[in-house]
């Protein structure tokens, strides 16, 4: 990182004063424990239904891009980041995330950011109310990893990024 970057000074002042916070809300410890291992879950619970209607009530067309589109963009992300292989946050400036996580790399961009959003565009494709939903708990996903100390501001919204941007691509315009 080049010397003198805002993320140089921005990120060890933020995760220092999250993490006294934290000391002091042991709750608010929990909470983000537990949406960081539950929204993902939720959002394959909410892919396997959206397949499972689309399979029922759309057309091979539908189906196939549903799948396509997800696989496409989870398998990119995860070559990509092998490739780039970015240090996470407590790897740079020596903290503890407060979701427990052994990876030193493949911080950019964020793959359950980038995953979640994509399966928020497939709802917003087949049924945009749920879409809506789904993108505001991917939101929330970017935002529990950054709380979590697992994901610079910058991964997730690389992750969010390239999930939408796959997402217009692959089921809107093609």
């Amino acid at each position: 990182m080049e010397e003198g970057n805002k993320e140089d000074n921005f990120y060890p002042q933020f995760y220092k004063k999250l993490y006294q916070w934290y000391e002091k809300h042991l709750w608010a410890v929990r909470t983000v424990n537990v949406l960081y291992h539950l929204l993902p879950a939720l959002a394959v619970l909410c892919y396997v239904d959206l397949l499972g209607l689309v399979y029922i009530n759309g057309g091979c067309i539908m189906l196939l891009k549903v799948i396509l589109v997800p696989f496409i963009t989870f398998a990119g992300v995860s070559v990509f980041r092998k490739c780039v292989n970015a240090k996470r946050p407590y790897t740079i400036y020596g903290t503890t995330p407060i979701v427990a996580k052994d990876k030193t790399g493949e911080s950019m961009p964020s793959r359950h950011t980038a995953s979640f959003t994509v399966i928020a565009m497939t709802w917003l494709y087949v049924n945009p109310a749920a879409g809506v939903i789904m993108l505001v708990l991917a939101f929330l996903m970017g935002v529990v990893s950054v709380l979590g100390g697992v994901h610079f501001v910058k991964d997730v919204l690389a992750g969010a990024g390239i999930g939408v941007l796959i997402g217009i691509i692959g089921l809107f315009l093609i």
